[in-house]
């Protein structure tokens, strides 16, 4: 479009074309004064133009310096030449439409128009025309000013950008976004606090903050305690229900009065989620502490009856039997023993399924457990003729992170199916090597008839025995199942390859531990054992309300010989008759008609007479957690029901 060529006149006279030809050096025209006025021009910020409307085409007559900076053209590029060419097709059609109609009017002007410079680049010019009349009321001359306001229009663009996008920001936000001054009443909102609690912009304008929220004095306050945090609080919506929120503040830096942000949270669905979450918490324990009730009880009830099946058969196998008597009563023994086996496994699953299971883990010596786990199964190998083949010395060097005695039970578990799936003459290979970084894979091999793929998939289901109903092979089918769930909550983890014909190698993979430092020279472990004098009885209290048991202890202690054994069926009693018979050993049951077995041992050991008497549990209730916290109460051991007479008689040889 072509603004500079709005400049000219639409009639010329013959006196205005001789003026055109006297100004065409670039002096300005008559209305320009020279001397102090002229100066004031050449030194002006802003660019100033003279244009000749009475010259064909609208040339221009004068530019000072600042014309010159601001386009980049000289004065020799402009003068005489119309302004069209610093044109650009950015300007707004309007602001050239009402130029035209100023120019025409002979009017003066005011506009942004964008222009291009001499090296192609653009900038916004701020520009204002002005009419020169002579005093016979001709127009002369057209006086522009432009101003180069590049920087600033960006800058408004970028602000216009900005608050754009803060009002997209709040506007998507869904969360609510309040602003409020000093003393609390509203000034802005966003959609979403409009949406949560009900009211609109404009009935929520100048309210006070405390209509919203329940909190009268949270502004006053907000500089002292509440800036910065995250208050949770109960708000009001417009109908007048009450719902949860978190609130945060934020002070708004301003020249005046302080203004505060608030972002708004409904935590309505929080809430519930956190009360559901504290219910199903809540019904967990209890159902976890109703499961572990379930199986101490169980574990004291279905043990206690095999105590006097078990404790019997024992006693009358060490006695004079004749041949057919003395195998009756070792099927009664062994079939205890078996059902005894499926109690301790079944519950101690269950312990492990319910996360009941504690772990002590320590650095542990791979050959000294794998040397006492072969030694507990050495017999019952050495029935079949089952060699083991191994190297100790090889297997000292490796250590792991484990707990020593669930370890045990894990290898025991292996070594005996070695053995027991084994074929007669067999053997059974133990090796251990390295698996990758930081763990160590210790293999049993056995070379039994192995495991077919579909049995390997049954392999660690509970009650899965991969044999015929009627095998002489015994267990319980829990073993597998069990050991698997022990290395597991140990970081590890059991593999198994098998080949029918040629045999089954089960792997336990440990993370291996760093050998510690050697123990400091010097240092050494005392036992020191003390005999009781010949001849001399010694008194043994036992606390039971149990008649079977009773009788049980009374002929082991008849056995032993040398024993007083005095009881008692309450432990009521148990603290003064300890006090007057002095014993020197106590036998506590935990499960008594009028107090528990641990409030006993807790009067016990409060005695002055009596806090040195070596006290043992005896329970059928085999849990762990039990164990650990009777012994940690003082207790000198833990002896579980059915009792193992060949343990009684150690205790007795021990401290008797």
């Amino acid at each position: 479009m072509d603004v500079v060529s709005t400049l000219a006149p639409s009639e010329s006279s013959e006196g205005d074309r001789s003026r055109k030809q006297s100004n065409a050096g670039g002096a300005p025209p008559p209305c320009a004064e020279t001397g102090a006025f002229e100066a004031i021009i050449q030194s002006a910020d802003v660019g100033i133009l003279i244009t000749d409307p009475t010259q064909p085409d609208n040339p221009t007559v004068f530019v000072n310096p600042a014309f010159e900076r601001i386009t980049g053209y000289s004065r020799e590029d402009v003068l005489g030449r119309n302004l069209r060419f610093l044109q650009t097709e950015g300007s707004d059609p309007e602001v050239i439409a009402r130029l035209r109609a100023s120019i025409q009017a002979r009017q003066s002007f005011r506009g942004l128009l964008l222009n291009r410079r001499k090296d192609g680049s653009l900038f916004w010019n701020e520009l204002v025309i002005d009419p020169v009349f002579d005093r016979a009321g001709r127009l002369v001359s057209f006086v522009g000013i432009q101003n180069d306001v590049t920087e600033r229009i960006k800058a408004e663009a970028d602000l216009r950008a900005s608050e754009a996008r803060k009002a997209a920001v709040l506007d998507a936000a869904l969360d609510a976004v309040i602003t409020v001054d000093h003393h609390g009443r509203v000034l802005e909102v966003n959609p979403a606090t409009q949406k949560m609690f009900g009211y609109t912009f404009a009935e929520m304008l100048g309210e006070e903050l405390s209509s919203l929220i329940a909190s009268p004095n949270l502004v006053s306050t907000a500089e002292q305690s509440a800036l910065g945090k995250r208050l949770e609080l109960p708000a009001v919506r417009k109908d007048g229900t009450e719902f949860p929120i978190e609130l945060a503040l934020t002070r708004i830096i301003t020249e005046g009065p302080p203004l505060f942000t608030g972002h708004i949270r409904d935590i309505t669905e929080r809430r519930q989620s956190e009360d559901k979450l504290r219910l199903a918490k809540e019904e967990a324990e209890r159902a976890s502490a109703a499961k572990n009730e379930f199986l101490s009880r169980m574990s004291h009830e279905l043990r206690t009856p095999l105590n006097a099946i078990l404790g019997f058969s024992q006693l009358l196998q060490r006695g004079n039997l004749e041949e057919r008597a003395a195998g009756q009563v070792r099927h009664i023994f062994k079939a205890g023993q078996h059902l005894l086996d499926l109690v301790t496994e079944v519950l101690d699953l269950a312990r492990i399924e319910a996360g009941g299971t504690s772990l002590s883990t320590e650095t542990v010596e791979v050959g000294e457990v794998l040397q006492s786990s072969v030694d507990l199964v050495r017999i019952q190998a050495e029935k079949s003729q089952i060699r083991f083949d191994y190297d100790p010395e090889a297997l000292a060097s490796f250590l792991v992170t484990a707990d020593r005695q669930r370890l045990k039970q894990v290898f025991v578990n292996l070594l005996s199916n070695a053995v027991k799936y084994n074929r007669p003459g067999g053997c059974v290979g133990i090796y251990c090597e390295r698996a990758g970084a930081n763990q160590l894979r210790i293999s049993f091999s056995d070379t039994g008839e192995g495991i077919s793929p579909e049995g390997l998939k049954r392999l660690f289901l509970p009650f899965e025995r991969l044999v015929p109903d009627k095998s002489a092979i015994e267990g319980t089918g829990i073993g597998l199942a069990i050991s698997q769930r022990l290395v597991k909550i140990m970081d590890g983890a059991i593999e198994v390859r098998s080949e029918l014909g040629k045999g089954t190698t089960f792997s336990v993979l440990l993370p291996e531990a760093i050998r510690p430092d050697a123990r400091p020279e010097g240092t050494s472990a005392t036992v020191i054992a003390v005999a009781p004098a010949p001849g001399d009885p010694q008194t043994v209290l036992y606390v039971e309300d149990n008649p079977a048991n009773l009788q049980l202890m009374e002929q082991i202690a008849a056995e032993h010989g040398g024993v007083r054994l005095i009881t008692t069926t309450k432990g009521g009693g148990a603290l003064e008759l300890a006090r007057a018979e002095k014993p020197r050993l106590i036998l506590l049951d935990l499960h008594l008609p009028d107090v528990f077995g641990d409030t006993v041992l807790d009067q016990l050991r409060a005695c002055p007479l009596c806090r040195d008497i070596p006290i043992y549990m005896v329970s059928a209730n085999a849990m762990e957690g039990q164990v650990t916290r009777l012994l940690a109460k003082g207790a000198n051991g833990y002896v579980t029901k059915p009792i193992n007479v060949a343990r009684i008689l150690e205790i007795f040889q021990q401290h008797l």
